[in-house]
């Protein structure tokens, strides 16, 4: 509307300059001879134009019985109009009397009835009170008068020089002249045609804007405009935007297009106030009871001027009761008028409440609703009026029509639906949609624009939609419920499915997309999420454990994936965990930290949980290849979910390295459960070996050499890189065993049994060595010991044995006096000065060697001496250890 009323103040503001371009046609018209004398027969313009000032006064007094209502700038309008027509009456008299052109006087004497039933009109619309449609009619009338000149009589030439050489020109220099006169004076009456018609659009326009004002509560400046938000007539852009349309409609093309683009505008404004027509106040009111059933039957705008008139006589009558206590009858006339005030106001809020719930809604009835409301704001202060706002009561309609709403949304329990929440607020964003849209294309159009009806339904919508929200949380929410709340919040609610639809995003603030909850709810919701995921995840892993459980009871064998012995409990594990940090990803960064936070805590206790449990079971079948194979299965499974972890670190740091520990004492625990058992498998056996039965059977060797098989096998099903550790270890376990069994004094080999002896150590030894190059040990330094060890046992001469020492000892540093001593008294070298000789040698290399060698392999320092050795080779020992000042072992 404010663009209709800057449009009609550029087409007003340029009237003056077009009657200047009038005034320079007269001229051009007198430089020619023209007859155009308007002051002989008019007089002067001044006269004219106070005669008629005093008929406008006059008409504008009786408008509607509203004195000095029509504006300053309408006035002057009208007198323009005025004198324009003078003008081209004193252009048709001089006309007349030049009588040079029948042709053309004919045509003067057509339009000049026009003009004066025209002015007619003008002066008569002042005083006419008709209602806009009328008004609107009689002025298409009008104006379609004014445009149907006769094409053969549109000037084709701008000034009469130009129009001589027309080729309807005479060759007679009389007739040329009388023809060129004609036709300046037919241009000229064209031009006034066309000003009159635009000074005609002009007029009405500004008659609506003063009714706008009377209704929006504007007012008039000095110069009559009246003064819209945003609408500023005085600046310069207005001013040259004036100038600009001034010199266009010189062009009558550019007028015509002005004039229809004026005229659209004008048809808007005048329907709108169609919907808004001023108030007839009936001087006598309906009684109580009349105005109550107009009430009832929805009569809203008859009953509200009934109560403005009984306003209007308890006023007066207060008036002449000031001085005095108010009678009882006037306190009871207020009464009762406060009581129907009331029952207006609800019976118009029922209506704003229902206008979004009802269809087809009773449009007609809003827009009185509305009308109500505003002539209601203009006269809050006077006596009479109710104690409440008007316009706060209608907003807290339209929020009761929205909670209605939202409840007539199904809303299904737990039990008749699983996924009750997600379908609810499913069709609960729907409803929200196509309310609005229908808002939009309805019911906006009902209200004037101060009512921003349709971001009042929206903050509305806001409002409701959040306490609703608070009243679902309160109920007994699932996981997943709580999921498909947050993710409704947080990311449907401004997708474009609803909040962000680009049908709705036209008329909607950029703020209003995301819905306002209050943070503490927000992170209610939130805790409550983390909580539930919390305990759902110890039921998942302990159904995780259960599954396993039953493998276990059913002696089922673990699968075999890639040659790898494989169990699901990672797959399991990292699924449910993973399934929600990836959820919680979509809602925002600081949730999906927390979320991680509480699974990675959670899931800290598993594998002592895991870990109990299986050795419960492990104990009784531990003896069983199966209780390997699991125990493999799993070392490769709690591999596996390591690595898995291992990408969450950057979320959660310090709960991924604490959960890292854990998986990796389990998976230890697990091959030291493994390791154990090989030991007791292999405890009897090495028992046995270095004795005399030793020599002459193979058969606890053959025992040991086929558990080393078998495990070997099992590591060949581990999973990297775990197996290398485990296999080291299962080497080094093998050979400190088999070379323990020399350092027990058990056995001494004499009368050359040294010499079997030492071939069958190095037999056993190459055999144990291929199996664990097989197997891929990386305990390598451990090779060399068997061969040592058989060379020093099988040599025949014992001087020789000294000459073997330095490889040893360069090679495991960590041997001492009392291991060769017992591999000597396993030798047979019990006593003696060559046994002494022997480990003083030793004494010396250890000395030059120092701590060279393997610093960090350790063998014989794990390895115990002890055993049946004869006392006098302690006691020579010992005094060897004293002179050699060497600590004794």
């Amino acid at each position: 509307m404010t663009g209709v009323v800057e449009v009609a103040d550029q087409g007003q503001g340029n009237i003056q300059e077009m009657e200047e371009r009038q005034e320079t046609v007269e001229k051009d018209n007198t430089q020619h001879k023209s007859p155009v004398k308007s002051k002989k027969r008019f007089g002067s313009f001044s006269s004219f134009k106070k005669k008629k000032e005093r008929k406008l006064a006059s008409l504008s007094e009786t408008e509607d019985g509203r004195k000095g209502e029509i504006s300053i700038e309408t006035q002057t309008l009208k007198l323009d109009s005025s004198s324009t027509a003078a003008s081209i009456l004193a252009s048709d008299e001089n006309r007349k009397s030049d009588g040079s052109d029948p042709r053309c006087n004919d045509q003067v004497r057509t339009e000049k009835p026009e003009i004066d039933m025209s002015l007619g009109e003008e002066r008569g619309s002042l005083s006419q009170g008709k209602s806009g449609k009328n008004h609107h009619t009689e002025v298409e009338a009008k104006e379609e008068k004014t445009e149907n000149v006769p094409e053969t009589l549109t000037p084709t030439t701008d000034s009469p020089s130009q129009a001589a050489d027309s080729p309807h020109v005479d060759t007679n220099d009389q007739a040329s002249s009388s023809s060129a006169q004609c036709k300046g004076q037919v241009k000229s009456l064209k031009r006034n045609n066309m000003f009159s018609s635009f000074r005609k659009i002009g007029k009405q326009t500004k008659s609506l804007r003063i009714k706008q004002g009377k209704f929006f509560g504007g007012e008039m400046d000095e110069k009559g405009d009246l003064e819209s938000p945003g609408l500023n007539t005085s600046d310069s852009a207005t001013k040259d935007r004036r100038k600009g349309l001034s010199r266009t409609l010189s062009d009558p093309t550019e007028f015509l297009r002005v004039k229809r683009n004026l005229q659209d505008e004008h048809s808007k404004l005048l329907t709108l106030f169609e919907e808004y027509p001023p108030l007839e106040i009936p001087d006598t009111p309906l009684s109580v009871m009349q105005i109550n059933c107009e009430i009832e039957k929805k009569h809203l705008e008859e009953a509200h001027v009934n109560l403005l008139s009984m306003r209007q006589e308890l006023k007066r009558e207060l008036q002449e009761n000031s001085t005095e206590d108010l009678p009882k009858e006037m306190a009871m006339k207020e009464k009762d008028l406060n009581l129907l005030y009331r029952a207006l106001r609800d019976k118009m809020m029922n209506v704003v409440r229902n206008s979004n719930n009802e269809q087809p809604c009773d449009t007609d009835l809003l827009v009185k609703v509305a009308q109500i409301i505003q002539e209601e704001e203009k006269r809050e202060k006077d006596p009479g009026s109710g104690e409440w706002s008007w316009r706060d009561s209608w907003k807290e309609a339209v929020r009761d029509g929205v909670k209605a709403k939202i409840k007539s949304v199904a809303l299904d329990t737990k039990e008749q639906n699983r996924s009750w929440l997600a379908v609810h607020l499913g069709q609960l964003g729907k409803a929200v949609v196509e309310d609005l849209e229908d808002v939009k294309n309805n019911l906006k159009k009902c209200y004037p624009p101060s009512f921003d009806v349709f971001n009042t339904y929206v903050d509305s919508y806001h409002q409701a939609i959040a306490q609703h929200l608070k009243e679902i949380h309160q109920k007994e929410l699932e996981t997943k419920d709580s999921y498909v709340l947050l993710k409704w919040i947080l990311n449907d609610y401004k997708s474009e499915n609803m909040m962000g639809s680009p049908t709705l995003q036209p008329d909607m603030r950029k703020d209003d997309l995301t819905l306002p909850l209050e943070d503490s709810f927000l992170h209610q919701i939130k805790e409550t999420y983390c909580d539930q995921i919390k305990g759902n995840l110890k039921i998942n892993l302990e159904n995780i454990i259960k599954l396993q459980e039953e493998c276990w009871t059913e002696k089922k064998e673990p699968d075999i994936e890639d040659g790898l012995y494989h169990s699901e409990i990672h797959i399991d594990i990292w699924t449910v965990v993973m399934g929600y940090i990836t959820c919680s990803r979509d809602f925002d960064i600081h949730l999906q930290e927390k979320v991680a936070h509480v699974c990675m805590e959670e899931l800290m206790h598993f594998p002592e949980w895991f870990e109990t449990r299986f050795s419960e079971w492990s104990k009784a079948n531990m003896a069983s290849s199966l209780g390997a194979q699991y125990q493999v299965a799993y070392i490769n499974s709690f591999t596996v979910l390591k690595g898995h972890i291992e990408e969450s670190k950057k979320i959660s740091p310090n709960q991924v390295t604490n959960l890292e520990k854990k998986i990796e004492t389990v998976v230890q625990s697990l091959g030291q459960m493994l390791m154990d058992q090989f030991k007791t498998d292999l405890e009897p056996y090495f028992r046995r070996m270095m004795t005399r039965k030793w020599l002459s059977t193979d058969a606890d060797f053959q025992k040991i050499l086929g558990r080393v098989q078998e495990i070997s096998k099992h590591c060949w099903r581990m999973k990297p890189p775990y197996v290398k550790t485990f296999v080291a270890k299962v080497h080094y376990h093998v050979v400190r065993e088999y070379i323990s069994q020399l350092m027990k004094n058990n056995y001494s080999c004499k009368n050359r049994k040294h010499e079997r002896a030492a071939e069958k150590m190095s037999l056993e030894w190459g055999n144990l060595q291929k199996i664990f190059e097989d197997t891929g040990s990386t305990a390598v330094w451990l090779y060399p010991v068997g061969k040592h060890l058989s060379d020093i046992i099988g040599q025949s001469n014992k001087k020789n044995i000294k000459n073997s020492l330095e490889p040893l000892v360069r090679d495991y540093p960590d041997i001492s006096q009392q291991h060769l001593s017992a591999v000597l008294y396993f030798r047979g070298v019990t006593r003696g000065r060559e046994r002494k000789l022997i480990l003083r040698k030793l004494v010396e290399l250890k000395k030059t060697m120092g701590d060279g060698g393997f610093k960090d392999q350790a063998l014989f320092s794990d390895i115990h001496t002890g055993g049946n050795i004869p006392v006098g080779c302690r006691d020579s020992l010992a005094l060897l250890c004293k002179s050699s000042s060497l600590p004794e072992r």
